[in-house]
C-alpha cells in the first residue's frame, strides 16, 4: 500500500506573529507522516505567501524537511503565491528537498514521474491557462494509479460565495483529468475542503492547511490517501491551526454582554472575531467592555479580534420599558445554537427592531 499525504495552501509568512503560527502547522504536517509512515507528502501550491517568504524560510523547512524519515518524498508544487505569477526560480533554493522535486512552469505543460510499480505521478506547473490541454502528449498510464498535483481552480467547484483568491489562478476543466487517466487530483488554489468525482477522476481540495484570513471557517485538514486494493481518502484535522471563529455579539441596553455560551468552544490555536451591535446609552461602556475582553481572552486564544458592527446610541434608553419588553420578548425566540440561518435572522430582528424603537422614542422628543 502506498500511503500519501495531500495538504495545500500552507501560507508560511516570515515576519510577525503569523510565522511561529504558520510554522507549527507544517510542523505537524511532518509528525503525521512519520505516524503514518506516509510514502509521499504532496503539497499542492501556495507552500508561501509571498515569493520573499520563500526565500527568508529556507533554513526554517531545511530544518523541518529533514524530519521525514527516509520513507517519505515530498514534492512541491509552486503556486500563484509561491512564483509571483512569474517564473522565480524556486528549484534553485535549497528546502531540504531535491530540486527536481520542486515543480514549476518553465514551459512544459506537464511532468510525468513514476514513482513505484502502482502509482505514477502527473505534476501540472500553475500557470494562466491550461486550454491547450488536449493537445499535451500524456503517455498513456503504466500504473495501477494516477495521482495529478494542481495548483487551479476547477469550475464545477467553485466556491458559492465571496473567494477572493479565485480570479487569480488559472481554471482546469475536469475532463483534463478524465482525459489523461487520473484516478485522484490532488488540488490546491481553493481554501475550503471540498471533493467530486469526475467518472472515475477524483478530484480533491483538502482545503488551506491554516487560518490565513478572516471568514475560512471550518476545521483545516489535510488528505491521507491510501492507495491499495482500492483509493481511500480520508481527512485529516489539523489541531495546530486550529479555526476561525466568528461571533455576533448583542449589546446590552448597558453596553454589556452576556459571555458564557460564546466561549464554550474557543481553542487555544483559534482566530476568534467578534462583532459588537445593538443599541446602548453610553457607547463608552462598549470600549470599556472591549478593554476588559481582550484583557481576559487575548491570552486564551491565538487572535482576539474586536469590531463594532451597528452599535447606535440613546440616552436614556436602559430607563425605557418598550426596549425593556421588546429584548425580553426577543429572547423567547432564540432559535438555538444548530440553526445559523435561523440565527442571523434572529440577530438582524433585534438590531431593526431596536433601531425602530430609537427612532420612535426621538421622534417623540
Amino acid at each position: 500500500m502506498t500511503k500519501i499525504i495531500h495538504c495545500a495552501d500552507l501560507h508560511l509568512v516570515s515576519e510577525g506573529g503569523e510565522k511561529g503560527y504558520s510554522l507549527s502547522v507544517l510542523d505537524e504536517i511532518i509528525s503525521i507522516a512519520g505516524e503514518i509512515g506516509a510514502d509521499l507528502l504532496l503539497i499542492a501550491g501556495d507552500l508561501f505567501n509571498a515569493r520573499r517568504d520563500a526565500d527568508a524560510l529556507r533554513q526554517d523547512l531545511k530544518t523541518r524537511f529533514r524530519r521525514l524519515t527516509d520513507r517519505t518524498t515530498a514534492f512541491f508544487l509552486a503556486g500563484n503565491h509561491d512564483t509571483g505569477g512569474s517564473v522565480s526560480g524556486l528549484g534553485n533554493l535549497d528546502f531540504g528537498i531535491p530540486r527536481e522535486n520542486v515543480i514549476e512552469f518553465t514551459g512544459v505543460p506537464f511532468v510525468l514521474r513514476p514513482f513505484n510499480a502502482d502509482l505514477e505521478l502527473l505534476f501540472i506547473p500553475h500557470r494562466d491557462d491550461y486550454g491547450d490541454y488536449p493537445k499535451w502528449e500524456v503517455p498513456p498510464k503504466s500504473a495501477r494509479f494516477r495521482v495529478a498535483v494542481a495548483h487551479a481552480t476547477v469550475p464545477l467547484m467553485n466556491f458559492t460565495g465571496i473567494d477572493e483568491e479565485e480570479g487569480r489562478t488559472g481554471t482546469m476543466d475536469a475532463d483534463l483529468f478524465t482525459r489523461w487517466d487520473v484516478d485522484y487530483a490532488a488540488m490546491g488554489h481553493i481554501h475550503s475542503a471540498r471533493e467530486a468525482t469526475v467518472m472515475k477522476a477524483r478530484i480533491s481540495y483538502p482545503g488551506s492547511a491554516r487560518v490565513w484570513r478572516r471568514d475560512e471557517t471550518g476545521r483545516r485538514t489535510v488528505n491521507v490517501v491510501e492507495l491499495g486494493s482500492e483509493l481511500r481518502v480520508s481527512p485529516r484535522e489539523l489541531a495546530s491551526a486550529g479555526q476561525y471563529r466568528h461571533c455576533e455579539v448583542p449589546l446590552g441596553l448597558d453596553g454589556n454582554v452576556e459571555e458564557g455560551d460564546m466561549t464554550r468552544e474557543w481553542g487555544p490555536n483559534d482566530w476568534i472575531d467578534l462583532r459588537f451591535s445593538g443599541l446602548v446609552e453610553d457607547e463608552h461602556e462598549v470600549r470599556a467592555l472591549e478593554i476588559r475582553m481582550m484583557k481576559e481572552y487575548s491570552s486564551r486564544v491565538r487572535l482576539l479580534t474586536l469590531r463594532r458592527g451597528d452599535v447606535a446610541v440613546l440616552e436614556g434608553i436602559s430607563s425605557q420599558a418598550i426596549a425593556a419588553r421588546f429584548i425580553e420578548e426577543w429572547k423567547k425566540r432564540d432559535p438555538g445554537a444548530g440553526e445559523e440561518g435561523a440565527r442571523e435572522v434572529w440577530l438582524k430582528a433585534r438590531e431593526i427592531g431596536l433601531l425602530k424603537i430609537k427612532g420612535e422614542l426621538e421622534a417623540r422628543r
